[in-house]
């Protein structure tokens, strides 16, 4: 392998750390949000206005709901969210679901039943950690080897 080859290589791998980390710490970021609100939200029960389902792009799955709740001081809020299906069934078949709303913020919203989980995500991140070492490790192990021209 050239140095230019190698160097490629090498920008592959800390290519690689680098969506690893922003991955990990986008995660932590938002997660820290959700999970401060899972503890000191305002709960109350939303009403399903409307459930909707839709196909996109290359058959992908997109899932809607239509929230009223009550806000206090502020009367009802009603938003469209975009959930996982698994909340979406739920609601769809109860009418109603279960929320911890932001009170400064009260469009900020988390599920009750279906708490935030960033486990996946930082499992995606330590796959991409791994790939990235391993890369660098052959990398930075292999020698340039020269060519006569």
């Amino acid at each position: 392998m050239t140095k230019s080859e190698l160097w490629k290589i090498r920008s592959i791998g800390i290519f690689l750390v680098l969506l690893a980390v922003g991955l990990a710490g986008g995660s932590w970021y938002v997660g820290r949000d959700k999970l401060t609100l899972q503890q000191t939200g305002t709960e109350v029960v939303a009403q399903v206005v409307e459930a909707e389902h839709q196909v996109g792009h290359q058959d992908r799955d997109y899932h809607y709901l239509t929230l009223s709740y009550p806000v206090e001081g502020h009367g009802h809020l009603t938003q469209r969210l975009q959930v996982p299906e698994d909340v979406y069934q739920s609601a769809s078949e109860t009418g109603q679901l279960e929320i911890k709303y932001s009170p400064p913020d009260p469009r900020m919203v988390v599920f009750v039943d279906f708490p935030y989980s960033v486990t996946e995500r930082y499992l995606f991140a330590a796959g991409f950690l791994v790939l990235a070492a391993i890369i660098l490790w052959f990398s930075f192990r292999a020698k340039p080897v020269k060519t006569e021209t």
